[in-house]
């Protein structure tokens, strides 16, 4: 019974030191967001994640936190191994995975397009399961808009809207375009999101 109510409070006091790391990670990018200025994230970085095993982090911090945190301090290789030590990777990761792979090796002066191509691929599954869904044509075109030019990425979706009877012509005219204007010019995306 002793033992139980150890481990119970040992929980507590585990999840609350989770918490307080997390509620840290929010803040820095808070700041991040209003003043552009990398200090806190840094500090941040410093604090939580020197000594930290890549195999761990995603065990001990929230991804939805971690995910923009790395973004925004260019952190790419380290957060790709991170996403790639998950026990399960799932659709979202699986096309971070390739853009972030996609990126290192654009940095590294290698254009290397295959990444891009695989997540196309990823894309077309799930769009042969799920035809209806939106996000995932969104999802397609972002893709796509990183391997041709706007004239040609136009001309892809004016064709997709002259067979494809399921969305509205404002879908065609405005979700997808601002969609990916905006993934090109967020100011976590736009370092994983180029040409």
């Amino acid at each position: 019974m002793k033992k139980k109510i150890l481990l119970s409070i040992l929980l507590i006091l585990l999840n609350c030191k989770e918490k307080k790391n997390n509620d840290l990670i929010n803040q820095s990018l808070e700041k991040f967001y209003r003043t552009e200025d990398l200090n806190s994230l840094i500090e941040t970085y410093n604090q939580l994640f020197n000594d930290v095993n890549k195999k761990e982090v995603l065990k001990r911090y929230n991804k939805k936190q971690v995910i923009p945190f790395f973004i925004a301090l260019n952190k790419k290789k380290e957060l790709k191994e991170i996403l790639e030590y998950q026990e399960k990777i799932d659709y979202h990761d699986k096309l971070l995975i390739n853009l972030l792979a996609y990126n290192i090796e654009k940095e590294n002066g290698n254009i290397n397009k295959q990444p891009i191509y695989n997540n196309i691929k990823i894309i077309q599954k799930e769009l042969s399961k799920s035809p209806k869904d939106s996000i995932l044509y969104i999802d397609y075109f972002s893709m796509r808009s990183m391997l041709v030019d706007e004239t040609e990425l136009k001309t892809e979706i004016d064709s997709m809207r002259y067979t494809n009877f399921y969305f509205s012509n404002n879908f065609y005219e405005f979700i997808i375009e601002d969609a990916i204007n905006e993934l090109k010019n967020n100011e976590v995306t736009k370092n994983i999101f180029k040409r």
